[in-house]
């Protein structure tokens, strides 16, 4: 499905958060400032977001710390793109309602996107088959194995066509200045300077890969089958 980024009119882009139980606080906040900040350097309302979850009024994060929703999930459908919100817990993110949702979503033409290991996700539901996706490096080789369909890339974050995702981190900075990017050229380098950030990263950065100590005094042929 081919959509077109570019705006066209002065209407905020609507940007929905789907967070998952145990997600990324860190990978999560820095998509959210990314689109708040380029209200601020904008003086406009150039993005509206929304934040929902699975269950009740809040989504707790890997940290502990809890999320307020709001939002319900069926709000989402008024969105422009839905985030989906992962952890570094896989076995949470296994849930029938997640493929059904987001297979209605899809359906309704909103663009999709996965946070960290959100894409693990959206790679679960189907929704990943013949794209391009970046997924956490913990996770992404075994991801891999799982959906032979998806091309998972080393890069630390991937668009393709209407699908968004990042390996998590401080790469849904990147990711969220690139969507600015292509909606509001020119912005996201007051976005940096307002975050210190001294340095845009490109989609075809590659994600670092640390090798244990012991994998250190193997031979190189070793170390790379590892």
């Amino acid at each position: 499905k081919e959509i077109s980024l570019m705006k066209t009119s002065f209407q905020a882009t609507r940007i929905g958060f789907l967070l998952l139980d145990g997600f990324s606080m860190i990978a999560f906040s820095n998509a959210v400032e990314v689109f708040r900040m380029a209200n601020y350097v904008e003086k406009s309302h150039l993005y509206q977001w929304n934040v929902t979850g699975l269950d009740g009024h809040h989504t707790c994060a890997s940290n502990g710390l809890q999320v307020q929703h709001t939002c319900k999930m069926q709000h989402l459908f008024e969105m422009d793109i839905v985030f989906i919100c992962g952890g570094f817990q896989l076995f949470k993110l296994n849930n029938p309602l997640h493929k059904i949702f987001l297979k209605r979503l899809d359906q309704a033409n909103i663009a999709l996107g996965g946070i960290c290991t959100g894409a693990y996700v959206l790679a679960s539901a189907d929704l990943l088959n013949g794209y391009q996706a970046s997924l956490h490096w913990e996770n992404s080789l075994a991801a891999q194995e799982e959906f032979p369909l998806v091309q998972f890339t080393p890069h630390i974050f991937t668009i393709d066509k209407n699908r968004f995702t990042c390996s998590g981190g401080l790469a849904a900075i990147d990711l969220g200045l690139a969507l600015v990017e292509i909606h509001y050229p020119n912005i996201a380098k007051r976005i940096c300077e307002q975050f210190i950030v001294h340095q845009v990263r490109e989609s075809n950065e590659i994600q670092h890969q640390p090798i244990a100590e012991h994998k250190k005094k193997l031979d190189f042929p070793i170390q790379e089958v590892l």
